[in-house]
């Protein structure tokens, strides 16, 4: 009896210690930038989730930005710095060329996703497409000691060989007046992000307000063309330009007050300033001949992301359109 209960002894300790091991490393690291553990781990060991927007992160050298979020999966027990780092000589990391780049999270704001922004810098070399990977890790010495590698995103990088434009343009001759303002359906839509309208025209008198403005819509299908006046009659050239590859154009619509004399434009996108220029065009209704101060405007970028618009004088209302053309 004493044998046989022995040996059931055994049996029993060696099943329990099975069971141990199995609960013990039965965890399931993926390879999606995600640590998932069946069982809850000490928080120095806490994982992070990354989502790429659109489920990839897709560059134009030079032109276009992309995204994804960070956050982390538990809260750490003090502040945590995940390391981004990356190839400079390829990509920008929240427009820094200096790798790694910080991102902090603390016991607020742990599970609050952070937003990374991904630039392919413009070299002016022909590579080809290529792939850049952008890596993450804790440094030593924070709450997720020992060094935690959380996770690598590729960036898919086209290459700029140089600007293209489409096989053609479109151009037509118009009066705006009656019909203000006068949408013009363009033969075949364009990419407006990759297109500009330019105009030019010619008053029937010296009223400020017969003077016109041209914006492309954002569809790419049509342009808009005002004057300050329904009875202008102005007669307007207008010509739009499509780029296949290479270009990336900014636009938008504001006014200035009769009390301001600057606005100051804030960018979506960061621009290149050695391969950027501004289109402009301003209306007023107002009927004066002798406003020259404060109907024409100066366009500047400032920096990278700042337009500037300037006049001398104030004292009447003042719309425009602009167009960032990089």
């Amino acid at each position: 009896m004493k044998i046989a209960f022995g040996a059931r002894k055994v049996s029993f300790i060696k099943s329990i210690i099975v069971i141990c091991l199995i609960i013990i490393f039965q965890c399931d690291f993926n390879k999606k930038a995600k640590l998932n553990f069946i069982l809850p781990l000490p928080k120095a060991f806490v994982g992070a989730t990354m989502v790429e927007s659109n489920g990839s992160t897709d560059l134009f050298e030079g032109t276009t930005t992309d995204t994804y979020t960070i956050v982390l999966n538990s809260a750490p027990s003090s502040s945590v710095v995940i390391a981004v780092n990356f190839d400079n000589t390829q990509i920008k990391i929240n427009e820094s060329t200096v790798s790694p780049v910080g991102i902090t999270f603390t016991s607020a704001n742990w599970d609050q996703p952070q937003t990374i922004s991904v630039r392919a810098l413009f070299d002016n070399i022909t590579e080809g497409n290529q792939k850049s990977f952008i890596s993450h890790n804790t440094a030593s010495g924070n709450p997720l000691s020992p060094v935690l590698q959380i996770g690598t995103i590729v960036a898919n990088i086209s290459d700029n060989q140089g600007s293209k434009l489409t096989s053609s343009f479109q151009s037509g001759t118009v009066t705006v007046g009656a019909t203000n303002p006068l949408v013009v359906a363009l033969t075949t839509a364009v990419d407006a992000s990759k297109s500009y309208v330019y105009c030019n025209f010619r008053l029937t008198n010296s009223g400020a307000n017969r003077a016109t403005t041209c914006q492309l819509s954002a569809s790419g299908a049509s342009i808009s063309i005002e004057s300050g006046s329904v009875s202008s009659n102005s007669v307007v050239n207008w010509y739009v330009v499509e780029f296949s590859k290479g270009a990336f154009v900014q636009r938008g619509s504001n006014s200035l007050l009769s009390t301001e004399n600057t606005n100051t434009i804030t960018l979506s996108t960061a621009v290149d300033l050695s391969r950027t220029f501004i289109i402009a065009y301003s209306r007023t209704t107002n009927t004066s001949n002798n406003i020259d101060e404060e109907r024409t405007l100066r366009y500047r970028l400032l920096s990278t992301t700042s337009l500037e618009v300037y006049r001398n004088e104030t004292g009447i209302a003042v719309s425009y359109e602009w167009q960032v053309i990089q």
